[in-house]
Parts: structure tokens; sequence; C-alpha cells
């Protein structure tokens, strides 16, 4: 933990570990502490060089023995299998530190199988909905000055498809005029890709609205105050339709509600900070820009799987395009 938050142990592509991967480590950690405890059971790492083929398949039993115990732990405390994976994995990498800096060759003994991925759907506007934040004016008329803000920044966040925390160091030195035109033209702090989008005029009218001093261009807020108040945005604009949810819990989808209500989610319930992100990539894709455009904006690799786990198709979009396939399908000729 020291070398990862000091610096001194990095990723393969040589940047620092980031703060949200350190509490990721921390909490694996604390896990396994309250593991340890409530079974009597020490992670043990054998430091061997050479072992006997009786004392690796003894290891083997122990690694074993160890990830069902440590997975059936965590579903008692009822986590899912996407936490559950990504735990293993915090420990498969320390397993590969260890075996890089000591040489212990101990990464190959944790169990893969029971590490089971799970692709948590994200929600996302459509073009429509995004479309009744916007222009709707007596929706805006009702909008408290705060309410106001969340609108404005959400509609920022859906537009330029920047994380939450590019969106808040937008400054003046990022803007670039040509022609009556303007670029955001800035690099993501977490991959350093850049972005140039070429704004439309709305945004840049939001950006007059809240210039502040040392060029930034739109307020912070807290990540849990702005998901608050995103969800309370969605209610107001009427979003409240049920949505049943699934996660997955030892491969088998269970219906989650809600914590305090027990009932089924609303849509606006579902409305994050993410869900900005989503929408921008999802909503240019929907209205039929390429996908290589869409991926240059968003600032995602060719061929990352990221970049399909924001791609939402909404369901009116779905069944007109299904219909337009179907329907060319059925024309005299088209098989000929």
């Amino acid at each position: 933990m020291i070398a990862s938050r000091t610096g001194r142990r990095r990723k393969p592509d040589g940047n620092r570990v980031s703060p949200g991967t350190l509490d990721t480590y921390t909490n694996c950690r604390r896990l396994l502490g309250l593991f340890s405890a409530a079974y009597g059971t020490p992670w043990e790492i054998h430091t061997g060089l050479r072992v006997s083929k009786l004392e690796f398949r003894r290891s083997r039993q122990y690694w074993e023995r160890f990830a069902r115990k440590f997975s059936d732990f965590l579903y008692g405390r009822g986590y899912f299998d996407n936490y559950v994976s990504n735990l293993f994995k915090v420990m498969r990498t320390f397993l590969h530190y260890v075996e890089e800096q000591y040489g212990w060759q101990v990464r190959h003994l944790l169990p893969h199988l029971l590490a089971r991925a799970e692709q948590i759907p994200v929600i996302a506007l459509s073009a429509e909905q995004f479309r009744h934040l916007l222009i709707d004016d007596p929706f805006l008329s009702r909008l408290k000055p705060n309410q106001r803000f969340i609108r404005d920044l959400f509609v920022v966040g859906c537009t330029t498809a920047l994380r939450v925390s590019d969106l808040f160091q937008i400054r003046q030195k990022h803007l670039y005029r040509q022609g009556g035109q303007t670029w955001l033209v800035m690099k993501s702090a977490k991959t350093g890709t850049e972005t140039r989008l070429l704004l439309p005029e709305y945004v840049l009218e939001i950006f007059s609205r809240y210039r502040l001093r040392r060029g930034r261009l739109l307020p912070a807020i807290s990540n849990v105050n702005l998901n608050k108040q995103i969800k309370r945005l969605g209610e107001l604009a009427g979003w409240t339709e049920p949505i049943i949810r699934y996660r997955n819990r030892r491969g088998v989808p269970v219906p989650i509600t809600g914590k305090i209500s027990k009932r089924p989610f609303r849509f606006c319930d579902l409305l994050t900070s993410h869900t900005m992100r989503r929408t921008g990539v999802s909503m240019l894709l929907e209205l039929g820009m390429p996908e290589q455009l869409v991926r240059q904006i968003s600032g995602h690799k060719p061929g990352s799987r990221e970049f399909y786990r924001y791609v939402s198709r909404n369901q009116s979009w779905q069944d007109e395009q299904s219909g337009l396939a179907f329907g060319k399908l059925c024309k005299d000729g088209y098989l000929s």
C-alpha cells in the first residue's frame, strides 16, 4: 500500500495508481482482516522458490479452500458478483507484485473460476429526454436556481461526454476559437487522451453564466451531492416509471429494490453523474454519428471494451431500426 500510495509502485503504463484504486486496495485488506478474524484463518503465502510436487499440491488445495471460504464470506455480507470479482482481481494483483518483487511463484495459485464478471447496465437518457431538459420552457421555468444549475451542469456533461473529474476542470484555456466557432480541447486526467469537440451555442451560453475566478467555467460540487440533485432533477422531469433491476450473485440474477422503500427503482432513482457520460456517447450514436468519431470525443481507444459499456440503445430506437430492417427483408426482390 505504501509503495502504491507514494508512487514507487506504478501501473504498467508508468502512471501512478489512482486514489480510487487505492481505496479498493484498502477495503480489500479490511475485508481480509474481518474474514481472518471470523474464521480464524490467516492468509498464507508460501515463500519457497522451489517446492516439491506434494508441497505444490498442498498449496493449491489451501488456496482453493481459501477462495471458496472467502467468496462465501463476501456473498454472506450481501456483495454481488461484480464486487467479489474485483476483490479477487486485487488479490491477484498483489500476488503478481509479490512475484515480481520477491520471486515467489504464487500468482498462479489463486483460482480464477470463483471470480465471476458482471456487466452492470448503466442508465442513459434518450435523445427525447435530453431534448426535454434542453428546450422545454415550462419545465425550465419551474426549476429553482440551484436546480437550474444542476440542469445546466447535466446538459454540459451529456453534450461533452466528459468524466465528472474533467468536467469541473474546464477553463478558458481549454476553449479554442476560430472563424466564429469554439472548440473544447483538453486532455483527460485519467487516461491522458485528448478531446476536441465543436461546442454548440447552448453550452457556450451556460459557460457564460458561471465564469469563475482562475478561469474555471463551472462551479465544483461534491459527487455525493451531485448524484442526489440529479435524481431530484429526473423526478421533476417526470421520469418516474418503474425499472426492474437485476444483479448477479453466484451467477444467478437477483432482483434488487430500494434499500429503504423496498420497492422497484424508478428511472430517476438510477440517474447518477456517470449517466452524463453514457448519455453523451449513446446519444451521438443514436443520432447517427460514426463510432470512430464518438470514440474520439469520449477519449476511448479503438476496440475498447469499456467504450461499448457506454453504448445504450433505447427500446424505441431499437424498435424503429428493427422495423426498418424487417421491412427491407420483406420487400419484393430484396433477396433476389
